[in-house]
């Protein structure tokens, strides 16, 4: 749900369609997980993978908001420890 919350501050135009769907996503996990652990059967073995795939969509999501964010700020020529956004009327 952070991830949603953070690309809402930076996308005030699309603030309320990233907020629910970050709390629709929390839910669902929440309870699909819930779900499988209360079955205990040999289904419930399934909850082993649901963090992995979970850890592996976020990993794919935290990428393509690094490819965004790599577009919108520009290395500081004087000093390479810091970056500095870009200007947006340059």
């Amino acid at each position: 749900m952070d991830y949603y919350i953070g690309l809402a501050k930076f996308n005030p135009e699309e603030e309320t369609r990233l907020m629910v769907s970050g709390f629709l996503y929390t839910i669902l996990c929440h309870g699909v997980y819930d779900f499988l652990t209360l079955l205990q059967n040999s289904c419930s073995s399934f909850m082993i993978l649901l963090p992995v795939i979970l850890l592996l969509w976020a990993r794919m999501k935290l990428k393509k908001a690094e490819i965004a964010i790599r577009g919108r700020i520009r290395p500081n020529t004087e000093n390479n420890n810091t970056a500095v956004a870009a200007d947006p009327c340059a």
